[in-house]
């Protein structure tokens, strides 16, 4: 009720600042619509984005509380070039994107180089779906080692994507991408199986490395994934791991996770 209370608010600032010929739609979750018509204004529209903003900066009064959030907006001038709903659509929410990286209050404006960036995500969204399947990704073991003495005591995974025409791709590259894309569990489970497989070669090759810990890390999404349990059974049970030994670490911690949907292992 409390969301709704504060949706709801939002919605009449929004309405207060368009023309009663212009749209506000809600779009699901915390998303809102505005279309004003007929309007190719730049200095007119960031105007009106700046006047909603400074709004929207004020205390709700959401049941007994006063909240404070942050609103940010991605602008597209609907010109021309635009021959269906759905690519203005796609291209303000690019600008949304860009404004959240900024920093909460903000607005951007779609332009060139904006459409030059969806481009290339566009590409390595689909790139990266074929590099799961095809498993390019190898797996560098960062030592760690005990503060007293400099013994030897596990090594921590990390997943480097090899694109065949790019090169190296950096986690900061495909980790948000792979997010967005529902991903995550996939990727950790290629990141699990070779792990464990390649922690069952050192025992294999070496003495007294069956207490060596490997420092896994884990996507939030992964994390609460009701599959997360048999991805680990699975590729423990085949590789021959010792399970205490092992530990995992979450990536990227996320506000407000769901920790109900996971179980202890």
């Amino acid at each position: 009720m409390g969301g709704r209370s504060l949706l709801q608010q939002i919605a009449q600032i929004l309405k207060s600042h368009v023309r009663s010929k212009d749209l506000v739609a809600h779009m699901g979750g915390d998303e809102f619509l505005i279309l004003l018509d007929g309007l190719n204004d730049e200095h007119k529209i960031v105007s009106i984005a700046q006047r909603i903003l400074k709004d929207c900066q004020q205390p709700f009064k959401v049941g007994d509380y006063e909240l404070l959030t942050g609103v940010s907006m991605g602008i597209v001038l609907g010109q021309t070039i635009y021959k269906n709903p759905a690519d203005l659509i796609r291209h303000a929410e690019l600008a949304l994107s860009n404004a959240k990286q900024s920093g909460a209050n903000q607005y951007k404006l779609f332009d060139l180089p904006l459409h030059q960036e969806m481009i290339k995500r566009n590409t390595l969204e689909k790139d990266l779906r074929k590099a799961i399947a095809q498993e390019q990704f190898i797996l560098h073991y960062q030592p760690i080692v005990a503060l007293r003495g400099g013994d030897l005591i596990g090594f921590e995974v990390l997943a480097r994507w090899i694109h065949p025409d790019k090169g190296v791709i950096p986690p900061s590259e495909f980790i948000p991408i792979a997010e967005d894309m529902g991903l995550l569990v996939a990727l950790d489970r290629f990141v699990i199986r070779k792990a464990c497989e390649q922690m069952h070669a050192w025992q294999l090759q070496f003495r007294n490395c069956s207490d060596l810990k490997l420092s896994i890390n884990l996507a939030a999404q992964t994390l609460v994934s009701p599959q997360l349990c048999g991805i680990l059974n699975a590729s423990f049970l085949r590789w021959a791991c010792p399970i205490n030994p092992s530990y995992l670490i979450l990536r990227s911690a996320i506000p407000l996770l769901n920790f109900r949907g996971s179980r202890k292992y």
